[in-house]
């Protein structure tokens, strides 16, 4: 019998909350937290934009 590994993958989106440039990733999580779903989010990209990140 073999193992069976389960790969989570995590599936991201930009924020629709999240208001100006975004120089935190603690704070962009925190608004992720408030959207229905998500469960954190970062910072990213040249125009630091806020990402939010779930599990998919």
């Amino acid at each position: 019998m073999g193992l069976m590994s389960a790969e989570a993958t995590t599936c991201e989106t930009q924020s629709g909350k999240f208001k100006g440039m975004c120089m935190s990733s603690t704070n962009c999580a925190s608004v992720c937290k408030s959207e229905p779903g998500f469960d954190g989010g970062y910072c990213r990209g040249f125009r630091r934009q806020c990402f939010c990140t779930k599990p998919c």
